[in-house]
């Protein structure tokens, strides 16, 4: 892996050299855009969205030898940036459809794991009204929309877009796949595309990628959660342009990256992979 992006090693040796193995994204110059990853078991789930709005998004699965065994469309044909899999509950929650600039609610949908993996075309199970995701008084974005979304100990955390400080969302998983909210997390880190919880040495860190616009490079921000529910930056990682979702898969920090998408071709740097990064190495 390291071999294949050796050229960019000298920009981004905290990135590279934390690489421990990857996964092809197998989006065939299509105009599907995508945007996520998570595991259920060895089965490797990418979310993505048509960029040009004409199909619904889809889910990719690849098998454990990392190839594709089929598409499954989904519902909607909304910017689905974020896919995350809750065990305990049996349940996949994607980004549904966002609010309107006047205020309208967002919704996360949520579907069951076992009809995703058994059929080619899936409904949402529930669609769950999100309200108030936006920080108004900070956020230059007033379209409520959930822009990320990760699973953590049968915690649901969701937020959104903002190029300057927001705010996440905490909701308990009920075994219905319903959310309750227990509380609210300040976010000081701008552009927020993904986030996850990886828990090393009896701590859990939060970790959020940040990525705008395809000449400019991305940052992995990893923070500590303080008494009064604010997050400390502890490291800040410089990594290619185009990052999107972050997340814990087989005790690796996934990453993926949008650039391999027909709409970014002329981007600064084409990541054509999910990269599986050491997350020990990482945060020396």
């Amino acid at each position: 892996m390291k071999e294949k992006y050796n050229n960019l090693l000298k920009k981004y040796p905290d990135f590279l050299n934390s690489i421990k193995d990857y996964t092809p994204i197998p989006i065939n110059k299509t105009n599907y855009i995508p945007q996520g990853s998570c595991q259920i078991d060895d089965t490797t789930l990418i979310v993505a969205y048509d960029d040009k709005k004409k199909n619904n998004s889809v889910v990719l699965l690849l098998d454990k030898n990392k190839k594709l065994v089929k598409t499954i469309s989904i519902e909607g044909k909304y910017h689905s940036g974020a896919i995350a899999y809750d065990k305990k509950t049996n349940s996949i929650f994607i980004p549904g459809e966002s609010g309107s600039n006047n205020g309208q609610s967002s919704y996360v949908n949520r579907y069951n794991a076992k009809d995703l993996l058994n059929k080619n075309k899936i409904n949402a199970t529930l669609k769950i009204k999100v309200d108030d995701i936006n920080n108004l008084k900070s956020s230059t974005n007033k379209k409520s929309s959930v822009a990320y979304l990760t699973v953590h100990n049968n915690y649901l955390y969701i937020g959104n877009f903002s190029k300057k400080s927001s705010i996440i969302k905490k909701y308990a998983i009920k075994n219905n796949g319903y959310l309750i909210e227990k509380e609210t997390i300040n976010n000081p880190f701008p552009y927020i595309q993904g986030m996850c919880i990886y828990k090393y040495k009896e701590k859990n860190y939060y970790i959020f990628s940040s990525s705008f616009g395809r000449r400019n490079n991305s940052k992995i921000f990893i923070a500590l959660l303080d008494r009064n529910n604010n997050l400390k930056l502890h490291k800040q990682i410089k990594i290619p342009c185009l990052a999107e979702q972050i997340n814990t898969d087989n005790n690796y920090l996934s990453i993926l990256f949008e650039s391999c998408a027909k709409k970014y071709s002329n981007a600064k740097i084409i990541i054509n992979d999910i990269c599986y990064l050491d997350f020990e190495k990482l945060i020396k």
